[in-house]
């Protein structure tokens, strides 16, 4: 385990303070570029257009700042090292507006003119960037390393401590102590944002925590801390009340509004990709005369009924082919249309294997309280990982499943394909 170092002082730091004024900054810049941009392009009609259809102008304009603001909001400011890192996450929410803006163009909906997104989204960049880094220089303290106190030992310290995701994080881990009783001292010394305790340890001092948390210091046990830090529940630490009482699994409106979303997604894509489908579907037939076009395989679905999966075959030339650039999977779009799967979740699991791995791995079943989905936070982390490693990232997504997440989800899905 870590040593205790305990030796350089660091300032109070009122982190969650500091990321709501930077993410309110965020969203005045967005709507101020492109507002700015439209008055520059447009001119006396943007003024002329608000007095006859008010709605109609305005709307264009929120849908693009809805739009960016969403995407900055996937993107954790913790995480960003450099400035590099925070160009990377403006392009991307740059990307996305400019995309769904086209699409309503071509949609015959409102929409801002080309001239305005390129003005705006210059516009945007420019001072996305300038604004993180005044606030950095303005507020150093958002940008210092977490200051987390482990109190106890515990194993899951092991695997948080090397791992790239923790470490991207930029922590400073102190402990753990050997004699809780010290922790008065420690605090006279340091300014912790994190102290991390063992639920089982009985000689904690509570009055003193209990102070810590009302001054704003955060108190998690190793669970939690696990969960926080590498984005994915402890196996270790699993227990039935977490599943009993709901801790575990999904909001019911949050699944309905998935469902809803999911659904409309596909249906544009696959009206989008019918030619392309088709075009598929043909050449496999005349390339393997004797072959099913698809590949069908039963798998667990939501709460563990089966459902068919479709895949393109990929037992001739071409169906090698369309498997090596990942476009064998096309098929599942009609899956999900079906409403046997989403647009993210757990990895579908063949129905054998998934029988076989809940006999081993104990609650593995309960990762299928959502659809089974085209990409998922698993899928992402550790597409080849062992089942119980993907179990910890599925049950995370279970229990944090919304329409931010599943966004974020699409977008590092995006990022890993490139």
């Amino acid at each position: 385990m870590l040593d205790c170092v305990l030796s350089t002082p660091l300032r109070s730091r009122p982190r969650h303070s500091h990321q709501r004024v930077f993410r309110i900054g965020d969203m005045i810049v967005v709507a101020a570029s492109f507002t700015a941009a439209q008055l520059l392009v447009s001119r006396d009609e943007f003024w002329l257009s608000l007095q006859v259809d008010p709605w109609g102008s305005l709307g264009s304009l929120v849908l693009v700042f809805a739009c960016v603001t969403v995407c900055l909001e996937v993107g954790d400011p913790q995480q960003w090292d450099s400035v590099m890192d925070r160009l990377r996450q403006i392009s991307l929410a740059l990307g996305v507006g400019f995309l769904i803006e086209s699409f309503l163009a071509y949609s015959r909906f409102t929409a801002l003119s080309p001239e305005v997104m390129l003005v705006g989204s210059a516009l945007c960049a420019l001072l996305l960037t300038s604004w993180y880094w005044i606030f950095g220089i303005a507020v150093p303290a958002s940008r210092a390393p977490l200051k987390v106190l482990l109190l106890d030992a515990d194993p899951v310290f092991e695997a948080v401590v090397p791992s790239p995701v923790f470490r991207g994080r930029r922590c400073e881990m102190l402990g753990p102590l050997k004699d809780p009783n010290t922790l008065g001292s420690v605090i006279h010394e340091h300014h912790l944002d994190y102290i991390v305790v063992q639920e089982a340890n009985r000689e904690l001092p509570t009055a003193l925590l209990l102070e810590l948390r009302s001054a704003g210091v955060a108190i998690e046990s190793a669970a939690e801390f696990y969960e926080s830090a590498l984005e994915r529940v402890s196996t270790r630490h699993l227990h039935p009340r977490r599943f009993l009482f709901g801790e575990l699994t999904p909001k019911r409106q949050n699944l309905a509004i998935q469902a809803i979303y999911s659904n409309v997604v596909v249906l544009i894509v696959l009206t989008v990709a019918l030619p392309l489908l088709l075009l598929i579907m043909l050449a496999l037939k005349v390339s393997a005369p004797s072959q099913p076009v698809f590949q069908k395989q039963r798998c667990a679905g939501l709460n563990n009924v089966p459902f068919t999966l479709l895949r393109f075959q990929s037992r001739s030339w071409l169906g090698r082919w369309l498997k090596r650039f990942g476009l064998d999977g096309l098929p599942q779009l009609l899956n999900v249309v079906r409403g046997e799967m989403s647009l993210v979740g757990p990895r579908p699991q063949r129905l054998e294997f998934a029988k076989e791995l809940a006999q081993h791995i104990p609650y593995y079943g309960e990762r299928l309280t959502v659809r089974p989905g085209l990409t998922g936070w698993a899928q992402i982390h550790a597409p080849d990982a062992d089942a119980l490693l993907e179990l910890e990232y599925d049950l995370y997504y279970t229990a944090n499943l919304s329409p931010g997440f599943d966004l974020r989800i699409i977008i590092g899905s995006l990022r890993a394909n490139r």
